[in-house]
This record gives C-alpha cells, structure tokens and sequence, in this order.
C-alpha cells in the first residue's frame, strides 16, 4: 500500500510540476486564417475553413480555465465531456469543441460540417505548441517621450500593437506616436501573448 501511495504522490507531483505552455503561433498553423487580435481577457482569433477559432494564452491554468469556463457559458446548452484531447474538453468534436492544455485554451467553431471537424482542428492547434517550458512572458511596450514632446510606443518583438482608453496619434508612417498617451497599450507577440501597459497620467 505505501508503494502505491507513493506511486500516487510522484504522479501528483510531477503533474502539478508541468511547465506553461508558452503559446500557439499566430501565423503558420496549417488552414488558419490571418489572426485578428481582440482584448487580453478575449484573446485572438482567426478564421478557419467554415469556422473560426478563438485562442486564450494565460499567465496560468487558473486563467485559462476561467477563460474556458466563460466561453461554456455564451453556449446555450450543455457541453458534454470530451476524452482524449488535452487536459479538458467540452463539446460534440464536430461542430464545436472548447479545450484547455495547462495554460492555452482553444475554441473551434466549424459551421460547414464539409470540412475538417472541430476535433481536428484543435489537435492541430494543440500540436503547434511548441516543446519544453514557456518562454518568458513577453515585457510591456514602452512609450517614450521624445525632444518633440511626443510619445513612442516601443515594442521589440511585438506582431501588433493596439492601445485603448484615450490617446491622440500623431501621423507617423515608421510607429506608434501619439501627442497625448493612451490610458493603455498591448503588444502581442507571436505566440498571441499580450504584455500590457497602463499609463498613470
């Protein structure tokens, strides 16, 4: 019996000790469309053949469970338990399938039943995760007043960048440049990550 408690133990242990996944490429995932990049809380999505996927990277599980425990809930009715697809998944596998591997949760929309089912579609996603622990997660943007007066959004790495709650751009063709700064901005790097600035003006 104390071999088996101990077997237990090791197992609880280890799983407890599984790495964050540091995300899903935005770009690259076979059948996935250009990536439209919504809040932090929402995450991104793109649109697939006769569908869309939703994706929510979290800073843990706990937030990516909450973000697959909201999207259940915009779901009139009850989803049933899927086997064999992550750490947890809700729905038929055809039209629709709501999955959450540690810290990416993914939502499959397939409306045309003529093409690739949910299921499908999410074990692909799932499977472009890449290996071993999570990168760091990426630093916020940073805005930076020029001798002008302006400010400059500064974000290495980041594929998009949106800002929110205020701010007056000025016309620059090279960056974000603004007169007076946003209440916030968001950089998302590659792996649809956001890194978040509040502004204290």
């Amino acid at each position: 019996m104390k071999s088996v408690w101990s077997l237990l133990l090791l197992s609880g242990a280890a799983h407890a000790a599984d790495p964050l996944h540091t995300g899903i490429p935005v770009d690259g995932v076979e059948s996935l469309g250009a990536a439209d990049f919504l809040t932090p809380a929402l995450g991104w999505s793109a649109p697939i053949p006769g569908g869309f996927v939703r994706v929510f990277v979290g800073a843990s599980e706990a937030a990516a469970s909450e973000w697959a425990a909201q999207s259940q809930m915009a779901i009139t009715v009850s989803l049933p338990l899927l086997d064999g697809v992550g750490d947890e998944a809700w729905g038929d596998g055809t039209g629709l399938l709501i999955v959450r591997d540690r810290n990416v949760a993914v939502q499959v929309r397939v409306h045309d039943l003529q093409q690739e089912d949910a299921q499908t579609v999410a074990q692909r996603m799932l499977a472009a995760i890449p290996d071993g622990a999570a990168a760091d997660w990426p630093a916020p943007p940073a805005l930076v007043q020029g001798a002008e007066g302006h400010w400059r959004v500064e974000a290495p790495g980041a594929v998009r960048v949106q800002y929110a709650d205020g701010g007056v751009l000025v016309p620059d063709p090279t960056a974000l440049v603004f007169s007076q700064p946003p209440g916030t901005v968001i950089a998302w790097d590659a792996w649809g990550r956001p890194a978040i600035l509040t502004v204290h003006q």
